[in-house]
């Protein structure tokens, strides 16, 4: 009830390493546990999480790995094939990823998601030609 609606604002205000407010919200879903281990910086738990609890048919499934692989510095190649699995199975998440400051450098760079959308482009043209 009020705890709960208590405890999801109170992560959205920026809450969300407190354990009394993380817990209840990381319980509601496997999506919510893994945004939650992620904005914590817990990118081990998160990918244990998106292995073994989401469906590979999930699109958020991928890019939370995608994320994770960035937020860990991860190999590039790990966060691009992960950014275009998200990408084959629902291509709104192209503009999500654009918009994620995670995968812009320091400089303003986006060399995964450049990479990424490159060879999601490639891959949406050979779809065409089949």
């Amino acid at each position: 009830g009020n705890n709960l609606l208590k405890a999801f604002l109170m992560c959205l205000i920026g809450f969300y390493k407190n354990e009394a407010y993380y817990e209840p919200v990381a319980a509601t879903s496997v999506n919510n546990k893994a945004v939650i281990y992620i904005a914590n910086g817990n990118y081990p738990l998160a990918q244990v999480v998106c292995e073994e609890e989401m469906d590979s048919k999930n699109p958020r499934k991928h890019y939370f790995l995608a994320q994770i692989h960035k937020g860990k510095g991860g190999e590039q190649n790990d966060i691009i094939n992960s950014l275009v699995e998200c990408w084959k199975l629902d291509e709104s998440f192209v503009e999500v990823a654009d918009a994620d400051a995670i995968f812009v450098d320091n400089k303003g760079n986006k060399h995964e998601f450049d990479r990424a959308l490159k060879k999601f482009d490639e891959w949406k043209a050979k779809q065409a030609k089949k």
